[in-house]
């Protein structure tokens, strides 16, 4: 889902964009203020309201859209694939489509190239709009600069527009792991929290601290063990080597600074390739990206513009796999990183439950 973006609205846009980081404060200390009026005891009851109504308001669009929505023929005017390295060791691959439509229903101008598009929708007068859209790897490929697709558009009072892909249902564009993670997450520190005013103490928070204290060890080595598993990977093909990152130390928190680096015992090669998998689908070579374990200090055996041979899902061809590589690194990493950081682990744990027995031993010492 997107944003229609027009002449008449692009500076309220941006202004909304900024409020958007204001509201949610503003809107948690109004709601303790009036949970206060009522006598009610606030503590993070505004933040959990507010947090709710968020999640009501992500999960609510994209329904609203199906259902209140008008279709339109919309064209495609840009499509692009950027894969972007990050300093905690992974990276992100985006896949982006371009689309204009009229709010008119007028027939779109023949398309010549992305610069003309973009004149025309910014012009005097115009009822065009246009939205950057994330669509699924097959809608992606599917398409290519000035065919036309199908949009679904729901106006917001004449002021701005949430658009769909018509091919796209409301449920597949929430995103519902992430936000059962997140409260499942939020429910277990609140009961956790709440338990320490029953004879369980700081038990089950420190339980849960030890949870997600070995949570990320545990994911790595399923990521690990998914990745080692071929069993998917049954086409195979040459590709062009686009780019090698080599990772020798990895920064989980960049904003803290030097003192969340951790060097690497296993370092490794975030490789991008590219390539034209078979079939009538593609129309163009695709990206994928794939990360092998290197021995430390030595130089890279992927060379940009060289080739390598490859082995991908072929309704996956983006999840390619270096034919003969290791990818030991996914749980050596995290490993790396709780060797580095074991003091402080082992103080947050402290922290945690040493007001538990220390209350626990002094009611023993009381009672004789």
């Amino acid at each position: 889902m997107g944003i229609g973006v027009s002449p008449d609205n692009i500076g309220l846009l941006i202004i909304l964009s900024f409020a958007a980081f204001v509201v949610p404060f503003v809107l948690i200390w109004l709601v303790g203020l009036i949970l206060s009026a009522l006598r009610i005891r606030v503590g993070c009851l505004p933040a959990a309201v507010v947090g709710l109504a968020l999640v009501v308001v992500v999960v609510a669009a994209p329904l609203v859209v199906d259902e209140v929505g008008q279709p339109f023929q919309g064209q495609v005017i840009e499509k692009s694939e950027y894969v972007r390295t990050r300093t905690e060791g992974d990276w992100t691959h985006d896949l982006s489509l371009t689309v204009r439509y009229d709010l008119t229903g007028r027939p779109l101008p023949a398309f010549t190239d992305h610069s003309q598009a973009q004149m025309e929708i910014m012009a005097a007068g115009t009822s065009q709009e246009v939205v950057a859209m994330r669509p699924t790897p097959a809608d992606f490929d599917r398409v290519q600069p000035g065919d036309s697709v199908a949009v679904r558009v729901a106006r917001v009072r004449n002021i701005f527009s949430l658009v769909t892909l018509v091919e796209r249902s409301a449920p597949t564009l929430v995103p519902w792991r992430t936000l059962l993670i997140w409260l499942g997450a939020a429910l277990l520190v609140f009961l956790a929290w709440q338990a320490r005013k029953t004879p369980l103490g700081y038990v089950p928070l420190g339980l849960l601290a030890v949870v997600g204290l070995a949570y990320p060890l545990v994911n790595s080595y399923q990521t690990w063990q998914a990745y080692e598993d071929l069993s998917a990977a049954t086409a195979r093909g040459e590709a062009t080597v686009r780019d090698v990152t080599r990772v020798t130390e990895v920064n989980l928190c960049p904003r803290g600074g030097e003192q969340c680096r951790t060097t690497l015992a296993q370092p490794y090669d975030i490789v991008q390739v590219e390539f034209m998998p078979p079939g009538p689908r593609e129309r163009e070579a695709i990206i994928g990206v794939d990360a092998v374990d290197v021995a430390p200090g030595s130089p890279s055996r992927f060379e940009k513009g060289g080739t390598v041979q490859v082995m991908y899902p072929p309704d996956a061809p983006r999840e390619v796999r270096i034919v003969g590589e290791k990818r030991t690194h996914y749980w050596q990493t995290m490993v790396s990183v709780y060797t580095d950081n074991a003091l402080v682990l082992a103080f947050a744990l402290a922290v945690i439950l040493l007001p538990s027995l220390l209350g626990r031993l002094w009611r023993r010492l009381r009672r004789g």
